[in-house]
């Protein structure tokens, strides 16, 4: 079973909603159209394929042929274009992406009328790339303009409409703005509901995204029993040693951990080692995070020399799968710096902490709420040694990041 949410970009969406209606525009059967068709076919069977590099190329040699045999303002330019500003955005050439998105609005625009459903996934893909780029007042107004149009076009309980209010859900959540947030989530969640009843693979997204917000803000009671109704619902729906049951559990014992009952956190974390273990192999990156927030608790409780092994084994494997710079590293990379400041060895300690600060922004940007996390732990060193500059300045930091978009 098939979860919407879990996709956050929308694969070629606009081609579909074309296709479907019958307003793809069909060329006159001349060798130079047959030449896109096939093309333009190629870059899905390359995507589908796994070759995204070739099918990046595709996508480009597409959008510059429809260009050329059609004008630019034909829907065949919009469908080529859409394809080629997912390869854009997923490799974080904003900027370009936006320009083709922009295009295809204009197009479908002057072809279809402003309202079309066919416009929603193109606002969304848009308000995504802001998201990206931590413009949530731009982002919040793409959105917004997918909402209108979903249900306008489809009716208020659509599950198109969900998606949009998932979406707008998580603009807040960004900004720190809690009861927002939460408001689109629970609109979200009732149309989900009374789409799929209280068992699919949307509504268990859609209740962890619920849990991890009210974990945020230290609802841990609310986020406890949302996590639990989550790991039931892809039980039912994958067995027991499912990975998303996995994912569920990794989530719960983390609040757990939050909650300081470090017991039921190792326990879970055990099954979930042994559960991704037999889904998805020894050397799997979920398995390397669960070994990392093991080591978490271990060195929450003294237990050092357990959480060095544990975060040891979760950096090998997550190297082996990323190499030597990713997200995921640089926090693994910083639990292992507290382990040493715990051991009093506070310039080894430092100096990965900047190493992995350096990482973080490389790969996240300077302003990323992960960065904040880093730099409060980074705080927490500083104190020990008596860098009283450093606290200050990295304290601003944190407040500038953290602070709500709007907010002086």
């Amino acid at each position: 079973m098939k979860s919407l949410f879990k996709t956050t970009s929308y694969l070629f969406m606009l081609w579909l909603v074309l296709a479907a209606e019958g307003l793809a525009q069909t060329p006159a059967p001349s060798l130079d159209a047959k030449a896109w068709e096939t093309v333009n076919r190629s870059v899905d069977d390359l995507y589908r394929e796994g070759k995204i590099s070739q099918a990046q190329i595709k996508a480009g040699e597409s959008l510059a042929l429809a260009k050329k045999i059609f004008g630019p303002d034909h829907l065949n330019v919009a469908v080529a274009s859409d394809k080629l500003a997912l390869f854009s955005k997923v490799n974080g050439r904003y900027a370009e992406a936006e320009a083709l998105y922009k295009s295809i609005i204009d197009i479908v625009t002057k072809k279809m009328g402003a309202g079309h459903v066919a416009l929603a996934a193109t606002y969304t893909n848009l308000g995504e790339v802001y998201m990206s780029q931590d413009k949530y007042e731009q982002a919040f107004a793409m959105h917004n303009q997918a909402l209108e149009i979903r249900k306008q076009a489809l009716g208020p309980d659509h599950l198109e409409v969900a998606i949009s209010l998932n979406h707008l859900a998580g603009v807040f959540r960004f900004q720190n703005k809690f009861e927002e947030a939460e408001n689109y989530y629970m609109q979200s969640l009732k149309i989900l509901e009374n789409n799929f009843g209280m068992v699919h693979p949307d509504i268990a997204v859609c209740l962890n995204n619920l849990a991890g917000l009210y974990r945020i803000g230290k609802k841990y009671i609310l986020a406890e029993d949302f996590y639990k109704r989550v790991i039931e619902i892809w039980r039912k729906l994958g067995g027991p040693d499912d990975s998303n049951v996995a994912a569920a559990k990794n989530s719960l014992a983390l609040l757990y951990t939050d909650m300081l009952r470090y017991d039921e956190a190792i326990n879970l974390h055990k099954e979930v080692l042994d559960s991704l273990e037999i889904a998805e192999g020894a050397e799997s990156p979920d398995r390397a995070v669960s070994l990392n927030n093991l080591g978490k608790i271990y060195r929450f409780q003294g237990r050092l020399d357990e959480a060095t092994i544990m975060t040891a084994q979760a950096l090998q494997i997550l190297r082996q799968q990323f190499g030597e710079s990713h997200p995921t590293i640089a926090n693994t990379m910083n639990n292992q710096a507290l382990i040493l400041a715990a051991q009093a060895r506070f310039s080894e300690a430092i100096d990965l902490q900047e190493q992995s600060l350096r990482m973080l922004e490389k790969t996240l940007g300077k302003n990323h709420y992960y960065v904040a996390d880093l730099l409060e732990d980074m705080i927490r060193v500083f104190e020990k040694v008596g860098q009283k500059g450093k606290i200050k300045k990295y304290q601003e930091r944190i407040n500038q990041i953290r602070k709500p978009v709007g907010t002086k």
